[in-house]
């Protein structure tokens, strides 16, 4: 696997550290990706063959999302999940919040603070019994 004494010099065994076939891996990935995209918009470009205005096949597939989003009769509701799309490309995705808690304790007293925890839980629960 890779680590000291594992016979392949390749591999640092360091700890928090990627080996270099993992980060070549990643880095592969990110330029699959990256090539996708790439294909996407440039295919999106192309007039579409069978669109009897000459129109590019991102102009098609735009218009067939709208009527998702509207449907396709009085009766057939919209699509929520198109209607959300448009929004996210034409208002930018909503803020989302997170709740962080970062500690300025030390592990020391981050670590005599869930023992005190852990006592007063274990003394909660011998009460009720």
């Amino acid at each position: 696997m890779g680590g000291p004494g594992s016979g392949n010099k390749n591999l640092s065994g360091k700890r928090g550290e990627r080996s270099p076939e993992s980060n070549a891996r990643r880095v592969a990935a990110f330029r699959t990706a990256v090539a996708l995209s790439k294909e996407i918009k440039y295919y999106g470009a192309e007039v579409h063959p069978d669109d009897p205005k000459g129109r590019t096949y991102a102009a098609v597939a735009a218009e067939k999302l709208w009527k998702m989003a509207c449907g396709s009769s009085a009766n057939s509701p919209g699509s929520v999940k198109a209607i959300a799309e448009i929004l996210d490309r034409t208002e930018g995705r909503p803020v989302q919040t997170m709740d962080m808690n970062l500690s300025t304790a030390s592990r020391e007293e981050q670590a005599a603070a869930i023992v005190a925890a852990l006592e007063a839980l274990k003394e909660d629960s011998e009460a009720v019994n």
